[in-house]
């Protein structure tokens, strides 16, 4: 079962491929062994070019914003960054 955490998240990520020419996406940080790994994860087509495009999300914090009500739930602050990365071949 997803959290609400993960319901967000995936719910960003989904957002963001939505976009024309927006790469690739991921629910957290990629990066890779080598450069190779790194691009392979990256390397993306546009307008016929090769480039280097896309987007990482991840939580950044998790704030309770109002006490519990009569039903025992609290209202909460959930705060995302989404890291976008492009780069040419030069």
């Amino acid at each position: 079962m997803a959290t609400k955490y993960e319901d967000l998240r995936d719910a960003i990520v989904a957002r963001i491929a939505t976009v024309t020419d927006y790469g690739h996406a991921y629910n957290r940080m990629r990066w890779g062994d080598t450069v190779g790994d790194f691009n392979a994860r990256f390397e993306t087509t546009v307008g016929g070019q090769q480039i280097l495009r896309g987007w990482m999300v991840t939580l950044d914090s998790i704030d309770v914003i109002e006490d519990e009500d009569a039903m025992g739930q609290a209202a909460e602050l959930y705060t995302f960054t989404a890291l976008g990365i492009q780069g040419f071949k030069d």
